[in-house]
């Protein structure tokens, strides 16, 4: 059984949730079963993704979206 790899959601844009495709493609190419969870503000189904998820991949860099922590991208 492949190791089941949640692939937390990189950013959101007009109402929908994305992850690049580069992060589930690397979760494949080593051999694990990537699994898309979208961001949902609950302590229940957080616990449900941990259950069922072997690791976590959180999105990263330097332009990580503050609207998924609840904040405004800031004006230069």
């Amino acid at each position: 059984m492949r190791t089941k790899i949640g692939v937390v959601i990189c950013g959101l844009e007009s109402q929908r949730q994305f992850v690049s495709d580069a992060y589930i493609q690397a979760v494949k190419l080593t051999g694990g079963l990537p699994i898309v969870l979208p961001l949902i503000k609950s302590k229940t189904v957080i616990q449900e993704y941990i259950d069922l998820c072997d690791g976590f991949l959180f999105c990263g860099g330097g332009d990580i979206t503050p609207l998924l922590f609840g904040q405004e991208p800031a004006t230069m």
